[in-house]
């Protein structure tokens, strides 16, 4: 019988291979742990403990979960980088088959819309001198 992988050693081997052999800033993987930390959990919670036992039907009803508890779009798509990363990991390293992240879109991140100047502002900004001539003016 093939050794079975759990999840918690998983994850320990991919942050030690994203500190050692990709050489990321440690709050790097401190993130990365800290999602994959709650990923695990979730999953682990479900019954599955090994690796190969995560289907993406996981992975979906983890992201839902997180945004039910109230995450940021944002931190979600992160999070889920985190797991994507693991994921891919799994099968370069041939723990897993197939991918179970890899058909999961991630959660759209609305883009901010740059601040607006006030009334005060658009004002000062038109009072000011020109910093050099207008084009087609003349010199003297």
């Amino acid at each position: 019988m093939a050794r079975r992988l759990r999840l918690d050693e998983a994850t320990d081997l991919f942050l030690d291979h994203l500190k050692v052999e990709r050489g990321l800033a440690r709050l790097t993987i401190d993130a990365y742990g800290r999602d994959l930390a709650r990923f695990t959990a979730f999953v682990i919670g479900r019954g599955r403990e090994d690796v190969d036992d995560v289907t993406p039907a996981d992975v979906t009803e983890f992201l839902i979960h997180l945004a039910e508890a109230g995450l940021a779009p944002r931190s979600r798509a992160r999070t889920l980088v985190a797991v994507r990363g693991l994921c891919k990991h799994l099968v370069g390293e041939r723990w897993l088959e197939a991918d179970p992240s890899e058909l999961i879109d991630a959660p759209r991140t609305a883009r901010r819309l740059p601040g607006v100047l006030g009334e005060d502002a658009v004002s000062r900004l038109i009072a000011q001198p020109p910093t050099r001539p207008a084009a087609g003016a003349t010199r003297r």
